[in-house]
């Protein structure tokens, strides 16, 4: 995906000195409850102690380290986020795919798998592994058709229609593409497309 910055932040990012400035926030399931850790987050301030986030074509990670000393941070198992990485601008805190000049989502969107407490040097803090999109489908067995073995043949649907049932009956999601979806190809061709037939298949590998 590609993303756009504003003229300030490319200043920021070129200038002698410069202040990270990262986004962070995670929200829950139900769209209800947000948890801010941003570095400049008001309810809990900069407790960003690292960040070792990975994206690759068809996976994406990520393992955060926050201070925790105080035992403050609850639990946000399930959350998601999207990891905005910038700088403190001259017009205020900027990350790269903020909207502005016409970008769009920071980094792809990452749930907390896991969140544990650990002790280094005489201090708390809190292990969060986050897993994307990608993982999620492979953890995802798909359930459609007669149990208990839940074979499926689709014949006359449309390789587009496949993957929008996959994508939001199988895994609650929304599959946006709207408009874009046309190609000739995968709106048009209605191929026999069998799903579990040999063993149980992940929304992935489908």
């Amino acid at each position: 995906m590609t993303r756009t910055i504003a003229g300030t932040l490319l200043t920021a990012q070129t200038a002698t000195s410069r202040t990270p400035y990262i986004k962070m926030v995670f929200t829950s399931k139900d769209g209800l409850t947000t948890r801010d850790f941003s570095t400049n987050s008001s309810a809990y301030g900069n407790r960003i102690k690292f960040i070792d986030h990975v994206e690759e074509a068809y996976n994406e990670y990520a393992v955060v380290v926050l201070r925790n000393s105080d035992k403050l941070i609850p639990s946000i198992k399930g959350y998601w986020t999207e990891i905005g990485y910038g700088d403190t601008t001259a017009t205020g805190n900027e990350y790269a795919g903020d909207g502005v000049n016409g970008g769009s989502r920071a980094t792809p969107r990452l749930w907390v798998k896991s969140q544990q407490t650990i002790s280094a040097g005489g201090q708390l803090y809190t292990l969060l592994e986050l897993e994307g999109m990608w993982a999620q489908m492979g953890e995802t067995l798909i359930r459609l058709g007669t149990i208990p073995l839940y074979k499926n043949l689709f014949t006359a649907t449309t390789i587009y229609l496949i993957i929008q049932n996959i994508i939001e009956t199988q895994l609650s999601w929304n599959l946006d593409a709207i408009g874009t979806q046309s190609d000739s190809i995968i709106d048009v061709l209605t191929p026999d497309f069998a799903l579990n037939e040999g063993s149980f298949e992940t929304a992935a590998s489908i």
